[in-house]
């Protein structure tokens, strides 16, 4: 962690209210837009906000400085969510095998003519189950281990889902293409 973070989480735990206003506006557009992937109404992703910001402040005696304040944060965000979803997936696995699930591939011509706004509405109609899952994967960067560890599922139910919300997606994005053409 760099100095001027460790001098900001100090001066945050002794109650200096403009170093704890830097925090929240250093870290909070980003801790938002995680939030917005997940939660797309604003009144209810800009309460999440304030949550984890609440849950930031009460924790910040126990940060340890053992990765960056907005790693730190970021984990907070991500537990905030989903515990305010209550999502408790059980561990069964879609109809697929268990140990291989094959990489999906757009055609050329899709990739060229979906716009990314387009794309990102396709996602947000996918059944939350996989939605979550396709985001934390794809944009979070979690391995299938640290899914199953955060939503309380298998490892295998994750690659299982992942695999289930690039199908879906795929064929949801082909649709978009024919639309278009």
């Amino acid at each position: 962690m760099n100095s001027e973070d460790r001098i900001l989480v100090e001066n945050c735990l002794n109650n200096d209210r403009r170093a704890q206003k830097q925090l929240v506006n250093q870290y909070g557009p980003a801790m938002y837009a995680i939030i917005s992937r997940y939660q797309t109404k604003t009144d209810e992703a800009e309460d999440i906000l304030q949550q984890v910001f609440i849950l930031v402040f009460q924790n910040l005696p126990k940060f340890r400085f053992d990765c960056t304040i907005g790693a730190w944060i970021k984990k907070i965000t991500l537990h905030t969510i989903f515990k305010k979803h209550k999502i408790k997936w059980n561990n069964a696995v879609d109809h697929h095998d268990q140990t291989t699930f094959p990489e999906s591939s757009w055609a050329p011509e899709i990739e060229s003519t979906i716009d990314y706004n387009e794309l990102l509405e396709t996602i947000h109609k996918l059944p939350p189950m996989y939605k979550e899952i396709f985001f934390l994967y794809t944009i979070d960067g979690f391995s299938h281990q640290e899914i199953a560890n955060l939503l309380e599922i298998s490892s295998t139910a994750s690659r299982s889902r992942l695999f289930r919300a690039k199908e879906l997606l795929q064929e949801m994005v082909s649709g978009l293409y024919q639309m278009h053409h």
